[in-house]
C-alpha cells in the first residue's frame, strides 16, 4: 500500500513537472512574438495583465486552498462521498459569485482608479481604457478554473489536470500569436481571445471536477451551511495569507506601473518574469506532496511524513538554486536569447540577479510552507507576511523612487532573506525540531555550493558571446551537472545513473 502512495506521489510529480514545464516553455515561447506584433510599450499593457491577475488572486479567499485539502482529507477518510459533494457544490456557488461581483466592481472603478493607475506613454487613453475592459473579464473568466483545479489536486488527479492545463495553454497562447498576426496586431483582440479561451477553460475544468468525485451519493449536491461552517476557520486563515502575499508579490509592479513609464514597467516585468524560473519548477513538485503530506498527516504517519518532506526539500531545492545560479551568471545571454532585443537585454539584466536570488529563496520555502498547511497551521504564516509586507512597503518605494526600476529588484531580493531564517527556524521549532540543521544543511548548503562553484567554473570556460545557442546549452548544462553532483553529495537522495552509494561509499573505504 505504501510503495502505491509513493508512486502516486511520483507521477503526481512527474505529471506536474510536465505541465508546468509546458507552462514556462509557453511563456517564454510566446512573448517575444508578444514584443515583436504589439510592442514594448502595449506589452507594458499585458504585464499588467499578469498584475491584474496576481492582484485578483484575493477573489479566491483561500477557498482553493481550502478544497484542495480538505477533499485530500475526506479522500483518505471511507463514507464522505455526500460530504465531499456539497462541499464543492458550497464552494464553486461562493467563488462563482465573488468572482462575477468583482468583475463589475472593477468596471465600475475603471476611469476613477485603473486608467489614472497607469502610465500610458504614448498610447491613447482609448486604448488603454478598451484594454483595460477586456482585461477585466479574462481574469474574472479565469479565476473559477484555479477553484476547479485546485480541486482535482486535491483528488490527485494531477496527471488530467495537467494534460488540461496544457491544451488550454496551446490554444489560448498559439491562438493569440495566430490573431495577432492574422487578424489584427491589437490588444483588444488579444484580450477577446483570452476572454473566449479561460471561459471555457474554466467550464471544462468544472465538469471534469465533478466527474472526478467518485461514490454514491444518495440525494443531489446543494450549497450548506454546514460546509461553510466546517471549513471557514481554515479559509479564512487561508484568504488572509493570500491577501498578504499578494500585496507583497505585486505590489512593487504596481508601484513601478505608477511611478515610472510603461516602457519601463515592460522590462521591470520581463526580469522579474525569467526570474521566476525556481518556483515555476517547485510549484508542481510542492503541489504533488501536498495532498500526500495532509494524508500522513490525518493517519498520523509521522515517520513517512518526514521522509517525504526531506526528499522533496532536497529535490526543491537542487532544481531551484541550481537553476537561479545559472540564470544568475547568464542573465544578458538568455534575455537576449529569448528576445532577440539588444535593447530588452540591457535593461532587464541588471534587474535578474536580484530577482531570481528572491526567487530561489522563495521556492526554497514551497515545502515548509505546505507542511505547515498540512497540520492547518497558518498563523505562522500570517505573522511573517504581515511582517514582510509592513518592511516590504517602505523598503521598496525608498528603493525604486532613489534607484529606479532596479530598486524594486533588490528590495524583493532583501526581503526574502531577512525573512527566510526566521520562518524556516519557527516552522521547525515547532513540527520537527531535529530536522532544522538537516534542512540548512541539505537544502541550503549542499545545492547552492555545488551551484556556485559550477557556474564560476562555466562562466570562466565559456563565456558569453554572440551565439544564442551557445548561452542556452552552457546554462543548460551548468543546470544539469549541478543537480547530478548535488543528487550525489546529499545523502539519501537517489543518485542519478545508479550511483546508489557514491561518493559515500567511496568516502568510507578510503577512511578505512
Amino acid at each position: 500500500m505504501r510503495l502505491s502512495f509513493v508512486n502516486k506521489v511520483y507521477s503526481n510529480i512527474l505529471a506536474n513537472v510536465i505541465g508546468r514545464f509546458w507552462a514556462v516553455v509557453s511563456i517564454y515561447l510566446f512573448i517575444p512574438f508578444y514584443i515583436r506584433y504589439l510592442g514594448i510599450e502595449a506589452y507594458g499593457i499585458v504585464g499588467f495583465y499578469a498584475v491584474l491577475q496576481g492582484v485578483l488572486i484575493i477573489a479566491d479567499a483561500g477557498l482553493t486552498a481550502t478544497l484542495n485539502r480538505e477533499l485530500a482529507r475526506l479522500s483518505a477518510l471511507p463514507g464522505r462521498e455526500k460530504e465531499r459533494h456539497n462541499l464543492v457544490r458550497t464552494i464553486e456557488v461562493i467563488y462563482w459569485t465573488i468572482a462575477v461581483s468583482l468583475g463589475l466592481l472593477l468596471q465600475a472603478l475603471l476611469q476613477p482608479v485603473l486608467i489614472t493607475w497607469i502610465n500610458p506613454g504614448s498610447l491613447s487613453p482609448e486604448v488603454v481604457d478598451g484594454a483595460l475592459r477586456l482585461m477585466i473579464w479574462a481574469v474574472v473568466l479565469q479565476l473559477p478554473s484555479s477553484l476547479y483545479q485546485g480541486g482535482l489536486l486535491g483528488l490527485q488527479r494531477q496527471v488530467l489536470a495537467n494534460v488540461l492545463q496544457i491544451s488550454w495553454s496551446v490554444i489560448r497562447n498559439g491562438g493569440g500569436v495566430l490573431v495577432l498576426i492574422f487578424v489584427s496586431p491589437t490588444l483588444q483582440d488579444f484580450f477577446r481571445w483570452h476572454i473566449f479561451c479561460n471561459a471555457l477553460y474554466s467550464v471544462v475544468l468544472g465538469v471534469c471536477l465533478w466527474q472526478s468525485l467518485r461514490g454514491p451519493v444518495p440525494e443531489r449536491p446543494s450549497f450548506t451551511l454546514q460546509s461553510v461552517r466546517n471549513v471557514w476557520k481554515y479559509a479564512a486563515g487561508m484568504a488572509t495569507i493570500a491577501l498578504l502575499s499578494v500585496l507583497a508579490m505585486q505590489v512593487d509592479k504596481l508601484v513601478v506601473a505608477n511611478l515610472l513609464p510603461l516602457k519601463v514597467f515592460a522590462y521591470y516585468s520581463l526580469a522579474s518574469m525569467i526570474s521566476q524560473v525556481p518556483i515555476l519548477l517547485a510549484g508542481p513538485i510542492s503541489t504533488a506532496v501536498f495532498p500526500r503530506l495532509t494524508a500522513l498527516v490525518a493517519m498520523g504517519d509521522l515517520n513517512a511524513m518526514a521522509s517525504l518532506y526531506r526528499r522533496a526539500c532536497q529535490l526543491v531545492s537542487l532544481l531551484a538554486i541550481s537553476v537561479g545560479v545559472m540564470i544568475w551568471f547568464f542573465a544578458p545571454g538568455l534575455i537576449f536569447a529569448w528576445t532577440h532585443s539588444s535593447e530588452v537585454a540591457a535593461n532587464a539584466a541588471p534587474m535578474v540577479g536580484w530577482f531570481v536570488a528572491g526567487f530561489a529563496i522563495q521556492a526554497i520555502m514551497y515545502i515548509p510552507f505546505q507542511l505547515a498547511l498540512a497540520h492547518s497551521y497558518v498563523r505562522i504564516n500570517i505573522v511573517v507576511s504581515v511582517c514582510s509586507l509592513a518592511l516590504f512597503v517602505p523598503l521598496m518605494i525608498v528603493l525604486i523612487t532613489r534607484y529606479g526600476a532596479i530598486g524594486g529588484a533588490v528590495a524583493w531580493a532583501l526581503l526574502n532573506v531577512i525573512i527566510f531564517f526566521p520562518y524556516i527556524t519557527l516552522l521547525h521549532r515547532r513540527f520537527m525540531p531535529e530536522h532544522a540543521h538537516i534542512f540548512y544543511s541539505e537544502a541550503v548548503g549542499v545545492p547552492l555550493a555545488v551551484a556556485l562553484v559550477i557556474g564560476y567554473l562555466m562562466k570562466m570556460l565559456f563565456p558569453q558571446g554572440d551565439s544564442s545557442i551557445l548561452t542556452i546549452a552552457v546554462a543548460a548544462g551548468g543546470v544539469v551537472l549541478s543537480v547530478i553532483c548535488g543528487a550525489c553529495l546529499l545523502p539519501g537522495f537517489p543518485r542519478p545513473f545508479g550511483w546508489s552509494q557514491w561518493p559515500m561509499s567511496w568516502l568510507a573505504k578510503r577512511k578505512a
